[in-house]
């Protein structure tokens, strides 16, 4: 059986949202994947809405988008981390957008063009799923 608040999460992220909050959230959620995430803002964030810095290896961007041109957006922010002089590592996609394998494959193929591991996409469903999880933990 589908629950009910996740199922309504799921169908609010895929209406339109206010970016900046996206992004607050996106990043608090992924913070349980990543601990060492922490939240880039502001015009100075090099293509970066967040950074992820493990106690061993590289750091690496996370990328956060409401808009539904995902793969532009992806690329522009790849293009802005290569120039600030990042090389290599992983890149974590956070969207509101539905994203298809067709999609994903585009995203993991933009990662690559930059010399950058393929992608990961946090999709709707998953952060639907988290909300849910962090709404029954809080409840």
């Amino acid at each position: 059986m589908i629950d009910p608040l996740r199922l309504s999460i799921e169908e609010a992220l895929l209406r339109e949202l206010n970016p900046i909050k996206f992004q607050k959230c996106a990043i608090e959620l992924l913070s349980t994947i990543y601990p060492s995430l922490v939240l880039i803002s502001g015009g100075q964030d090099f293509g970066r809405d967040g950074l992820v810095a493990p106690a061993s290896g590289s750091s690496f961007p996370i990328v956060c988008t409401t808009s539904n041109r995902v793969l532009e957006n992806l690329r522009g922010s790849l293009s802005r981390y290569a120039a600030y002089g990042a090389k290599g590592g992983p890149v974590v996609v956070a969207t509101s957008t539905r994203i298809t394998p067709l999609r994903q494959q585009h995203l993991e193929e933009a990662a690559q063009e930059h010399r950058l591991e393929r992608s990961q996409a946090a999709k709707p469903r998953k952060l639907g799923m988290r909300l849910s999880a962090a709404a029954a933990s809080h409840a």
